[in-house]
């Protein structure tokens, strides 16, 4: 069983890696990562590391369920996580202006 399959049956989450596919066929991104949360995975994001500002950017955040971005809870793990990511990369700041929820965008923006 391929890792999409897995996915799809153990989170019935459709998960592709859309390294290989060319740009005109990718619905999310390069290199998008599933996001887990509790025991369900509920949203992916595309991301990248501009080395020339040493800055963390989110490419694309997708929901599966749009009512996660008022979900203080979800959003304030979302948050840490992202954080930590930060941190791991040795990144100086985040750059979220890609989250098209505003609230979210906002509260992620504020992360140091």
């Amino acid at each position: 069983m391929s890792a999409r399959g897995r996915a799809k049956v153990l989170f019935d989450f459709d998960y592709i890696w859309e390294v290989y596919k060319p740009l005109e066929k990718r619905k999310h991104g390069y290199y998008t990562l599933p996001i887990l949360w509790g025991e369900r995975l509920v949203a992916r994001f595309d991301s990248k590391l501009d080395r020339t500002t040493n800055t963390f950017v989110i490419l694309g955040l997708w929901l599966e369920d749009e009512r996660l971005a008022a979900n203080d809870a979800f959003v304030e793990a979302l948050g840490r996580g992202f954080a930590r990511f930060v941190r791991f990369l040795g990144a100086d700041r985040l750059d979220a202006q890609a989250v098209s929820q505003p609230l979210m965008r906002q509260r992620l923006q504020l992360l140091r």
